[in-house]
């Protein structure tokens, strides 16, 4: 838990790199696709996750994406594709964009530890 990990060294420990982009021009109605009204400047929940809120943070986001039907990006069940296929890129948009509202949901100076996380499912098991 990020409370406990800053409790112990001060410090978040970084995972590999992870681009932040999205672009809101897709229409599709995948679940695993990002929608015309996901965008990653408008925020996930109100409350920014810091040392001291973790558990209620971390509900109101499963709720938040639960309601998108992103959910599968943080647990796994929307699993990444082969890079050669079909679906990578919209894949590789709809997490990126995932782990951009994760991101602008905790408080910047702890945030920047986790900028480095090769996908959302990575990014969540860092920040747990």
């Amino acid at each position: 838990m990020v409370s406990e990990r800053l409790a112990r060294n001060g410090r978040f420990h970084f995972c590999k790199y992870i681009t932040i982009a999205a672009d809101s021009s897709n229409s599709s109605q995948e679940t695993n696709h990002s929608q015309n009204n996901d965008s990653p400047g408008m925020p996930l929940i109100s409350t920014l996750m810091n040392e001291n809120n973790y558990i209620p943070w971390s509900r109101s986001v499963k709720l938040a994406l639960g309601a998108k039907d992103k959910l599968g990006y943080i647990n796994g069940e929307i699993a990444k594709p082969a890079s050669t296929a079909k679906k990578y890129k919209m894949w590789k948009k709809t997490d990126c964009l995932v782990a951009a509202w994760i991101l602008s949901s905790i408080l910047k100076e702890h945030a920047e530890g986790f900028i480095y996380c090769s996908s959302t499912k990575d990014l969540w098991e860092e920040i747990q």
